[in-house]
Formats: structure tokens, sequence, C-alpha cells
């Protein structure tokens, strides 16, 4: 008797535990423009950070190659657009 209301009570348990722990990675993947509140605007915030972080990491690095192409060819006003580029995109971490 006691087996039989203590596996039903472990099986019970386990599964509310399953539906709570669903409920709160289905609320983790909706995409960030779908999301109201301050919450919301701060995930769609740091969204936004990422890409323009990798953007200008991807910029930065075609910058590097130009310089070089252009110190290779011994352009000075290439060379001086490349150096603006470079300001510009590469920037040091905070």
């Amino acid at each position: 008797m006691y087996i039989k209301i203590t596996c039903f009570t472990l099986l019970l348990l386990l599964t509310s535990c399953s539906t709570v722990t669903s409920d709160s990675v289905t609320k983790n993947k909706e995409d960030s423009d779908q999301q109201l509140g301050v919450n919301g605007i701060k995930e769609f915030e740091k969204d936004l950070t990422v890409v323009l972080r990798e953007t200008n990491k991807v910029k930065c690095q075609a910058a590097r190659m130009d310089m070089v192409d252009a110190e290779a060819n011994g352009d000075v006003g290439e060379v001086r657009l490349v150096k603006t580029q470079l300001q510009k995109y590469c920037v040091p971490n905070e």
C-alpha cells in the first residue's frame, strides 16, 4: 500500500516539475521584438549590441587586411583611409 502511494507521489511530483521547467524554457525562446516590458527592451538592446559588436569585429579584420595591402603597395592615400577605418571599427575591449 505504502509503495503504491509513494510511487504515485513521486510520479506526480516529477510530472509537475517537468511542466514548470518547460514553461520557463518556452518563455526564453520568444523573439526579442515580441517581448514586452522593460525586460524585453533590455533583451532587444542586448541583441543589437551583440550584432553590432560582431559586425564591427568583421569590419575591423577587413580593415587590418586592407592596411597590410596598402602598406605593401606604398599608397599613402590609401593608408590614411584605412587608418580612419581602423579607428572607427577597431574599438578596444572595455
